[in-house]
Order: structure tokens, then sequence, then C-alpha cells
């Protein structure tokens, strides 16, 4: 399964440091994409609002695998954690 994501180009952030944490580019696709669909409904539609369109995704616990989306639409926010399986 693959999926598109819209967002902003790789080269425009700095490179992460990376220590030993699991490699995440292999997971459970249908766990993702749960945790998006769990999110996504407190993005803001307000395109003037440009910074609150998206969802915010970080690897929390690199030392287990673990994923955070964190989005708002300035009223609601959303929060949701997960350890990842990777493949």
């Amino acid at each position: 399964t693959t999926a598109k994501l819209l967002a902003l180009s790789a080269e425009e952030f700095p490179r992460p440091v990376v220590s030993g944490s699991p490699h995440l580019d292999r997971f459970n696709c249908l766990l993702f994409a749960e945790m998006i669909q769990k999110t996504l409904y407190s993005t803001s539609h307000d395109e003037s609002r440009y910074n609150l369109t998206g969802v915010y995704g970080e690897n929390s616990n690199a030392a287990h695998g673990s994923l955070v989306f964190i989005s708002t639409d300035g009223h609601r926010l959303s929060k949701i954690e997960k350890k990842l399986n990777c493949l």
C-alpha cells in the first residue's frame, strides 16, 4: 500500500541527528492511517491560517519507535501517540 502526503520538501529542514533510533521508514500503514484520521478532523480549513491546516508528526520516543501526531484549528486540539511496530 502506498500513500501520498502533502508536505514540505525535506531539503527545507536541517538533517536530524540520529543516534541509534530505529528506522521508521517501514511500519504498519493501517496504524499510520488511523493516527492521521484521529487528528485530521481538528485541522483548520481556513487557508489564511495555513499554519493550522496540517498535522504535526514527530518521532517522540526514538528508543521505542513511538510516533506522535498533533493538530489544532485554534478551537480543538488533537494528539495521538502510538508505538509503531516497524517492519
